[in-house]
C-alpha cells in the first residue's frame, strides 16, 4: 500500500474516532434519542412534532368532566357559572359582578384558558388557569374566581363565582 493512501487511512480513522466521541448524548441516555426510556414505550415516543416530547393522549368525553351549564355563557351573566367552552368565545357579565366581560381567546396545553377583558370602571383583566384532567387550578381578580377543572386540547371547562 503506497504511503499517501496509508496516511489517508489513519486521517480518516482518527476522523471517524473524533466525530463518535463528540455527542451530545449523556452517559446512559439510548443512542440517538436524547431521552429517557420509560419502561412504556408509548410514554417516551416522539410527540406530533417531532420534538421528542411525548403526545398527550386525546381527551375522551370520558376524560372531560360535565359542566353544569353546558356550554351557555349566558348562565355567567350573574357572575356564577360552571361551562365548557373552546376559544374564542365572549363572556358577558352583569356588571355588578365587576366585571363587563371576558373573552376566553386560546385554550392550550402549555398556559391552559387565556382569558381577558373589561373591568368596571374600564380597567383591563388578563389571567391564564391550566388545569390538567383531574386537578384544578384557581385564579382570583378582584375578587372574582375563576377556576378550570380541565383545560386540554382547545376545551376548558370553568367555574366562576363573584366576589361574595
Amino acid at each position: 500500500m503506497p504511503i499517501h493512501d496509508a496516511r489517508r487511512l489513519v486521517a480518516v480513522s482518527a476522523l471517524t474516532l473524533l466525530l463518535a466521541a463528540c455527542t451530545n448524548e449523556m452517559a446512559g441516555s439510548p443512542i440517538g434519542t436524547g431521552q429517557i426510556v420509560d419502561e412504556d414505550p408509548s410514554a417516551s415516543a416522539p410527540g406530533p412534532s417531532g420534538t421528542g416530547t411525548p403526545a398527550p393522549p386525546s381527551p375522551t368525553n370520558e376524560d372531560i368532566p360535565p359542566a353544569a351549564d353546558g356550554s351557555d355563557v349566558k348562565a355567567c351573566y350573574d357572575g356564577t357559572c360552571e361551562v365548557m367552552l373552546r376559544a374564542p368565545v365572549k363572556i358577558p357579565f352583569d356588571p355588578k359582578t365587576g366585571l363587563v366581560e371576558l373573552n376566553l381567546t386560546r385554550v392550550d396545553g402549555v398556559d391552559g384558558a387565556q382569558l381577558s377583558g373589561t373591568a368596571v370602571g374600564g380597567g383591563t383583566v388578563s389571567v391564564s388557569v391550566y388545569a390538567d384532567p383531574g386537578f384544578e387550578s384557581t385564579a382570583t381578580v378582584n375578587g372574582f374566581t375563576i377556576t378550570a377543572l380541565y383545560t386540554v386540547d382547545g376545551v376548558a371547562v370553568l367555574r366562576m363565582s363573584p366576589p361574595s
